[in-house]
């Protein structure tokens, strides 16, 4: 009977920690989605960088000539996201009100 306690315990332990491979796989958005979602990705990254920048100016780790180069950069960077955002949901609404159209349309 131990044997049989012991024997769940660990099917359960091995089971629990081959859950992450066992369930189901997450669809990657495609298209449009993923492109949106990698800018997403990126201006995390970059708004991070530029946190990161601004406490090592803080702290005297860099010059103000460095901190001030790397910020424009960071900058710069960010407001090509921006506006790369901003034309993907002009896109998204566009392909939304043509959705609508062709929807009453057929009604």
């Amino acid at each position: 009977m131990e044997w049989i306690i012991k024997a769940l315990i660990l099917l359960l332990v091995i089971l629990f920690l081959a859950s992450p491979w066992l369930g189901r796989k997450k669809r990657k958005p495609e298209g449009f989605l993923k492109h949106h979602e990698t800018l997403a990705d990126e201006r995390v990254l970059y708004l991070q960088q530029l946190a990161d920048l601004e406490y090592d100016f803080q702290m005297d780790k860099i010059s103000e000539e460095d901190y001030q180069e790397v910020k424009e950069e960071l900058e710069e960077k960010l407001k090509e996201i921006y506006m790369q955002e901003e034309k993907n949901e002009e896109k998204a609404r566009a392909m939304v009100e043509q959705w609508l159209r062709e929807a009453e349309e057929s009604k």
